[in-house]
């Protein structure tokens, strides 16, 4: 395995689903667009997304561990930020057949936290194959 680009963000950032969903579009868009300022500027663009299915590794610092059923859901924007369409250009998709995602927590303190999101190639990692609804053996 091999890394291939590293970012550190701000708490702002990433925020998690509840308050990402809860705010106005275009408070979300500005969001995205500073988001993948920061990124490029820490890694530039890629020429062409990575193949197979890469690793991304997440680590949320922070003074308040995030709700468990919220475990991934900061990464969100920096994700949508490495997409091939309108993004970075590391990942086709975010979707679990494309990419492997481990988002962990650890302890920080107060106003201290940050975000670091890490992106590694493994040339022997297949992409999952989809399933498909005639392979699920439906009964008519």
């Amino acid at each position: 395995m091999s890394l291939v680009a590293r970012w550190i963000l701000p708490l702002s950032a990433c925020p998690s689903a509840n308050p990402l969903l809860r705010m106005h579009f275009a408070k979300r868009r500005r969001l995205q667009n500073q988001t993948l300022i920061r990124m490029l500027a820490q890694s530039g663009r890629a020429k062409a997304p990575l193949p197979g299915r890469p690793l991304i590794l997440a680590v949320r610092e922070s003074s308040r561990e995030i709700d468990p059923d919220q475990a991934a859901s900061w990464l969100k924007l920096p994700l949508d930020c490495l997409k091939t369409k309108g993004g970075l250009g590391f990942l086709r998709d975010d979707s679990g057949d494309c990419v492997e995602i481990k988002a962990l927590w650890a302890k920080a303190a107060p106003r201290k936290g940050q975000c670091i999101i890490e992106l590694w190639e493994d040339k022997n990692m297949v992409r999952k194959p989809k399933k498909r609804a005639h392979l699920l053996g439906r009964v008519a």
